[in-house]
């Protein structure tokens, strides 16, 4: 959620709340359907405030979850990075051990193979082609260690990257849900205001209801009274 939506609900709470004090005065001094009207009106002008406030909060809940699943997603290229440098490490070592070996049994055996080359070539161009070949088995381990050494550098790469990405969001996501749990938090106080008129209005319909009962029982009694002084002077 933006800014400018956390401001504005804040601002209705806060315009409720101010309005809500002339109107504390007026009820104290208003009596019977007047009363009950201006609680009313003012009970219909929180909640239609409450209902956009709701909107404001579902927003920030959207907003919320959006940056949450972002940074999920992230987490789980950075988790297959994490499989595929754990695989280029194995290769790596695997490259590595063989071209060891094939140095370490060159080291041994190269004059050897070298004449073993030259003797059994049956011609110049026989032995050219066989020199060649040996040159390039003996360069495509080093050219594989290279190679895999490179791939792993690139995935650290991404992974690092992935990780400076999830960081970010997860500050992201962390902002959302505070900006989420503060406009909550103002709708909370808006439904107990708006609970609190509800019982205003509720509170002066009774009294205004027993005020009428009485009304009624003392214009009961009168007219009572007036009977009963008429059969007398009779």
């Amino acid at each position: 959620m933006n800014t400018h939506r956390f401001y504005k609900a804040f601002a209705c709470v806060v315009a409720i709340i101010i309005a809500a004090q002339p109107f504390v005065a007026y009820a104290a001094k208003a009596s019977g359907s007047d009363a009950i009207k201006a609680a009313q009106a003012q009970a219909t002008a929180a909640r239609s405030k409450l209902n956009g406030m709701s909107t404001a909060v579902e927003e920030a809940s959207e907003d919320y979850y959006a940056a949450k699943e972002k940074t999920a997603a992230t987490t789980a290229k950075i988790k297959k990075s994490t499989a595929a440098l754990k695989q280029a490490e194995a290769q790596l070592v695997e490259a590595r051990a063989q071209l060891n070996e094939r140095s370490a049994s060159t080291y041994r055996s190269g004059e050897l193979s070298f004449l073993s080359v030259l003797m059994g070539s049956d011609s110049f161009q026989d032995f050219v082609s066989r020199f060649e070949l040996m040159r390039r088995i003996a360069t495509s381990d080093a050219d594989l260690v290279v190679d895999v050494r490179n791939a792993r550098a690139k995935i650290e790469a991404t992974k690092q990257q992935l990780n400076e990405q999830r960081s970010a969001e997860k500050t992201a996501e962390a902002k959302e849900l505070k900006e989420y749990k503060r406009v909550q938090g103002l709708l909370n106080a808006q439904k107990s205001y708006l609970a609190s008129l509800d019982a205003q209005v509720k509170d002066l319909m009774a009294a205004e209801q027993k005020r009428a009962e009485e009304r009624e029982r003392r214009k009961a009694e009168e007219e009572r009274k007036q009977r009963e002084a008429e059969e007398k002077r009779r």
